[in-house]
């Protein structure tokens, strides 16, 4: 567990659509752009972290309605969270939104820019 008094203040979302280049298709369907989420997570003491969580119906069933309601639903869950236990607060997360993939995903990896952010080091360095 990260050793710091910093706490999670808020969390917000931006809606991103970004055109394929060329058309994904499958057999569920044709895709010719990605509805991303860019997730922003800040802390009482101003840090910042950013994640991303694509939903992708065509694939994994998922909708970007339904996750930008489950992150506003998770925001208060997290809210006042110490960044320092990553572990717990996805757990949390996972035991709430068990099917929220890309909400867990953009909130996680927002997280884990904030822990890598306070170590002042590349979030790459954090895996090895």
């Amino acid at each position: 567990m990260l050793k710091t008094a910093d706490h999670i203040d808020s969390v917000s979302l931006s809606r991103v659509d970004i055109p394929l280049r060329d058309d994904f298709v499958i057999a569920r369907g044709r895709v010719q752009s990605v509805q991303n989420l860019y997730v922003r997570v800040q802390t009482k003491k101003g840090l910042i972290g950013y994640g991303e969580g694509t939903p992708f119906p065509e694939l994994d069933g998922e909708y970007r309605a339904t996750n930008e309601r489950a992150i506003e639903q998770v925001s208060q869950l997290i809210i006042g969270q110490n960044i320092g236990n990553i572990q717990k607060t996805s757990r949390m997360i996972q035991e709430h939104f068990p099917t929220a993939v890309a909400t867990r995903c953009g909130l996680e990896l927002a997280m884990l820019d904030l822990k890598a952010k306070h170590f002042q080091i590349p979030l790459h360095e954090m895996f090895g």
